[in-house]
């Protein structure tokens, strides 16, 4: 059996280490073992002064890790990490989207397999000003490409987006 995606959040050491204990107490009768080489502790704003443990040993402390699909706690990393998977979804899709489809279809198609891959988790970021910038910045580039619309076309994002009935990802 496997029991994956648990987040255990204390504010003290002493609360998260007896919650651990506890997890695994009750995980061993259901034939449940903590891998502490897949499990990670995060600590935000101070540093432990020793590692969480269980029976099997010590848990490896790190400074962000990926938790259902979204880097913890760092946004900045997270929005990163998000725009490089939407290009390269991007670029699963492009002969597709470069083909004769119409637009209010290629939009469509964008907005299912693009857009949620690069929006993924954002109720969850702390925006700052840059980072909302760049999130825009890589929506309107993606679209642009999804859109096949050329450069020389000086097609304004206003325009595109109106083209496409979306709005910006901030907005």
């Amino acid at each position: 059996l496997y029991a994956d995606d648990v987040v255990l959040l204390s504010s003290t050491f002493e609360g998260a280490q007896a919650m651990l204990t506890r997890l695994e107490q009750k995980s061993i009768p259901l034939g449940l073992l903590i891998n502490v080489s897949k499990t990670q502790a995060v600590s935000l704003n101070h540093s432990p002064k020793r590692p969480f443990t269980t029976s099997a040993g010590a848990i490896e402390s790190c400074n962000s890790f990926v938790y259902l699909g979204c880097m913890v706690p760092r946004s900045d990393d997270d929005i990163n990490r998000r725009r490089s998977l939407a290009w390269m979804a991007m670029g699963k899709l492009r002969p597709l989207l470069h083909s004769s489809l119409q637009l209010k279809v290629k939009a469509k198609l964008f907005t299912v397999l693009v857009e949620t891959v690069l929006l993924y988790g954002a109720e969850t970021w702390t925006l700052t000003p840059s980072a909302e910038k760049k999130l825009d910045a890589t929506h309107a580039c993606l679209l642009h490409s999804a859109m096949n619309l050329c450069w020389p076309n000086k097609t304004t994002n206003g325009e595109m987006y109106r083209m496409a009935e979306l709005k910006h990802p901030s907005v």
